[in-house]
């Protein structure tokens, strides 16, 4: 078993310049040009399920005009709602397509600071695991 350093652990605490550093340039990586380019095959159809959301309450494959396949009906129900995946994604592009508008970047924003706050998550947990600065600076960097 693994005993618990206490004083490795209290190093890790307060405001660390390096993982700002790091926040920082991750943040420009990620969120440089987010609606730069249209929405791609399964982001478009999230941004469309999404929006059905914002109108209807659920993720309904069909609007009234178009239906949303990739695979022939398979997707959907007799009642056009989504079973194919979970719905968590289609209420989170939902809710930056309220809060920002219908753009790709409003659908893409709640995915980036999703990938966005892994940063510092990261960083934790390697300095945790590792009780070393170094690593989870690293690990902060490498997935930056």
């Amino acid at each position: 078993m693994r005993r618990h350093n206490s004083a490795a652990s209290q190093s890790f605490k307060g405001f660390d310049p390096v993982l700002a550093w790091i926040m920082a340039m991750g943040g420009l990586l990620i969120f440089w040009s987010l609606g730069g380019r249209d929405l791609w095959q399964d982001e478009a159809e999230t941004a469309l399920l999404g929006l059905n959301i914002l109108k209807r309450g659920l993720p309904y494959a069909y609007d009234g005009v178009n239906f949303i396949s990739a695979e022939a009906g398979r997707e959907f129900g007799p009642d056009f709602l989504w079973r194919w995946s979970p719905w968590l994604q289609f209420y989170a592009a939902s809710l930056g397509l309220a809060v920002l508008g219908k753009t790709a970047a409003a659908c893409r924003l709640p995915f980036a600071f999703m990938g966005w706050f892994c940063l510092p998550l990261v960083y934790a947990v390697a300095g945790r695991l590792f009780t070393s600065r170094r690593v989870a600076w690293l690990s902060a960097l490498l997935l930056a």
